[in-house]
């Protein structure tokens, strides 16, 4: 797992979650953060309630994606491993598989409360690279968005952040809330840190202002999503 001794704490409120510091090796987030540099060309902009967005009158899926981004409004960049063969299998996806895999993660996991030991039976993995450079933020959302394949796909989220040392950038910190905004929590995005909440659970990210004009110095994240295939 990872060479660092790994501090791991487990919160109720305001919606049940985990962070994880020294999540990873120092070696392996460095050479991640080495590899979405040298993959800067492939980051796209994200494209909820973007302008590229077509709609078609008394559609359903068009209404619902009405209605979602009027609660959604997303500015920031993705990288797809997905979409590309050489990063599928690449450690920004192997090096988390690796480390839930770990048999101490699973033995923490499997005595906590929630639905977080249902990681040690899911079947089904899903994730992408965020960079959110200046100015950039995500609004209040959920992961799987009441959608009815994503509630089966997309169960647990756990976000890691592996950022340049010292952080270049302040701002973009995730902020958990239950049962409704009015209730908050904010956790900063430090390098190696993991958080892993319940795919449902209501979050956004803070605005992102950034020190210095290099690609590498934004605050980057891999979404990773556990559930069923």
């Amino acid at each position: 797992m990872s060479q660092l001794a790994q501090q791991i704490q487990y919160f109720d409120d305001p919606a049940p979650h985990i962070i994880i510091d020294n999540f990873l090796s120092s070696k392996l987030s460095k050479e991640m953060l080495h590899i979405v540099e040298v993959n800067k060309t492939r980051f796209v902009d994200a494209d909820i309630g973007g302008s590229n967005v077509t709609f078609f009158d008394n559609c359903p899926a068009c209404t619902k994606i009405r209605e979602f981004n009027r609660f959604v409004k997303r500015q920031n960049d993705i990288l797809y491993m997905s979409h590309f063969k050489d990063l599928k299998d690449s450690l920004l996806v192997t090096g988390i598989t690796n480390a839930l895999r770990d048999q101490s993660f699973q033995d923490y996991i499997s005595k906590t409360k929630s639905m977080f030991p249902i990681i040690n039976n899911t079947d089904g993995i899903e994730a992408m690279c965020s960079r959110h450079g200046m100015c950039d933020f995500y609004g209040w959302h959920t992961d799987n968005a009441g959608d009815k394949v994503l509630l089966k796909r997309r169960v647990i989220t756990l976000v890691y952040y592996f950022n340049t040392e010292p952080q270049k950038f302040t701002g973009g910190e995730l902020i958990i809330a239950h049962p409704t905004i009015a209730t908050q929590k904010i956790i900063e995005p430090k390098h190696n840190r993991a958080v892993i909440f319940l795919s449902q659970t209501l979050h956004c990210v803070n605005t992102v202002k950034l020190e210095s004009d290099e690609f590498k110095d934004g605050r980057f994240a891999i979404n990773y999503w556990i559930g069923f295939e």
